[in-house]
């Protein structure tokens, strides 16, 4: 069986190859499984990378732990006018120059992590299943002080895997990224894709959490002792502040796991730090947390601090908050999915098949062509510009 599919860099061939047993008289016609991955895996480096040196794109990537850099992404003002077009923004910043200049949108700083991500994706660490592969989320965060994209900029980012682990139903990789722009650090990003009935290796599986944040309050003495006596919690002895009842104590850890089973942790290790703060208002770095132990259903560590977490009193909103949208107008919150993704394939570099071939899609089990998640979210994102942040794009961080 052979599908042609349109890629950026030509035509990219699928073609399967059958065994006929006519002993297995009720399914004599199987498929040839190593030819099957091998093929799927071909197409999606020929896709996704607009790469025709497909072998060197899908086995390149190897070892879970190294890092991706990609090459600078250029934002143009044609690629922002398309791009706005597509998805439905309409804001002045992004069509006519104000100030020092043309604004880009957001998004522009997930298209220079695409090639990436696409290869990691087609790659021997992910292994097979890019056909039942879904995007489940995104996030992008800006540092502090980061200033607005515009049209001339060049963004480059380096990812790394932070997780690839099993569920009940497939399994799930998460990719962390940082994003640069002008000689500095002006995002983090956070991207997870799912498998469906897809399985990874369980000596291959691990999962990685970064920063993790509690806060305990010790409100006795006992409080203070059953904390000190942690062997995790390695109180430093030149602390300038001592922990007493009342004192709230500020975690940051980080986790990394291994696999035994997929509900069963072969080992875990956490390291991170303790802090209280001081009368100004400073973090005072008091204890460091130092924790390794082999098989375990769950983290000791991370166990012990949610028992004993401090409720958060923060109120976000008075009176459960309020309506942006003008009223009786739910028409202007619709968005209507284009009929053909092929302009957005292009504009962000996601050529994934089962968005533009309907025979891939359909070979995938699904529907029909699905659309973009990142077209979804850059849509509602313009509705968010536009109603939430009152035009002002650069308040949504």
């Amino acid at each position: 069986m052979k599908i042609l599919h349109a890629a950026v860099s030509g035509i990219a061939t699928l073609q399967y190859l059958f065994a006929y047993r006519p002993s297995q008289l009720l399914t004599p016609i199987h498929y040839i499984i190593d030819d099957y991955t091998d093929h799927t895996r071909r197409l999606h480096a020929e896709t996704w990378t607009n790469n025709a040196d497909a072998p060197s794109v899908f086995e390149d990537y190897t070892d879970p732990d190294a890092q991706l850099h990609s090459d600078d992404f250029i934002i143009t003002k044609d690629h922002v006018s398309s791009f706005c077009r597509t998805v439905g923004k309409h804001l002045q910043h992004y069509l006519q120059a104000v100030g020092a200049g043309l604004r880009a949108p957001m998004e522009y700083l997930f298209f220079s992590c695409t090639p990436s991500i696409l290869r990691i994706l087609s790659s021997t660490a992910f292994g097979d299943g890019q056909l039942e592969t879904v995007h489940l989320y995104h996030k992008i965060q800006l540092a502090d002080g980061a200033a607005p994209l515009m049209v001339g900029d060049s963004v480059s980012s380096s990812l790394s895997i932070s997780e690839i682990f099993n569920t009940g139903s497939g399994k799930q990789i998460t990719v962390l990224g940082s994003l640069r722009c002008r000689g500095e650090v002006i995002a983090h990003m956070e991207t997870a894709f799912f498998g469906r009935n897809r399985f990874t290796p369980i000596e291959k599986a691990f999962q990685r959490e970064h920063e993790q944040r509690f806060t305990i309050q010790l409100g006795t003495e006992s409080d203070v002792a059953a904390l000190m006596a942690k062997e995790w919690f390695a109180y430093r002895d030149d602390a300038p502040i001592h922990l007493i009842p009342g004192s709230l104590v500020e975690f940051c850890l980080d986790s990394a796991y291994r696999f035994k089973r997929d509900d069963v942790y072969s080992s875990i290790s956490t390291t991170g730090r303790a802090y209280v703060r001081a009368p100004t208002g400073a973090a005072v770095h008091v204890a460091d947390i130092l924790f390794k132990c082999g098989t375990s259903v769950k983290n000791p560590v991370i166990e012990c601090l949610r028992r004993h977490e401090a409720p958060s009193d923060e109120v976000l909103f008075d009176g459960d908050g309020y309506s942006l949208m003008p009223p009786r107008n739910d028409k202007l919150t619709h968005i209507i999915a284009p009929d053909n993704n092929w302009k957005y394939a292009r504009l962000s570099g996601d050529g994934n098949p089962i968005h533009t071939n309907a025979y891939v899609a359909d070979l995938a089990g699904l529907p029909g062509l699905i659309t973009h998640g990142m077209w979804t979210g850059a849509s509602t994102r313009a509705l968010l510009e536009y109603y939430t942040a009152n035009n002002e794009p650069e308040r949504i961080r």
